[in-house]
């Protein structure tokens, strides 16, 4: 990725953050919580069986995102949580 600031790296984040909710709602067809505010985004499955259809659209999202990190640590980082 091409280092040009924290301009790109918020296109980047926010273009993979909605190709993941695009894929879970729209090519899985699950209707999970999502909001969308003040430059934040929330999605959230409703249970253990639909996390389990998203798992491998959400450990893509996590691996996309800990790539872009390797070229932004300043501005990126990338931890995990159970909820």
């Amino acid at each position: 990725m091409n280092p040009e600031g924290p301009e790109v790296l918020c296109a980047a984040v926010s273009s993979a953050a909605y190709m993941t909710a695009n894929a879970v709602t729209e090519v899985i067809g699950l209707k999970p919580i999502l909001l969308n505010k003040d430059g934040n985004m929330y999605l959230k499955v409703k249970t253990e069986q639909e996390a389990e259809q998203c798992r491998v659209i959400f450990d893509g999202l996590r691996l996309h995102l800990r790539e872009i990190a390797k070229d932004y640590p300043k501005y990126l980082k990338v931890r995990n949580s159970e909820v």
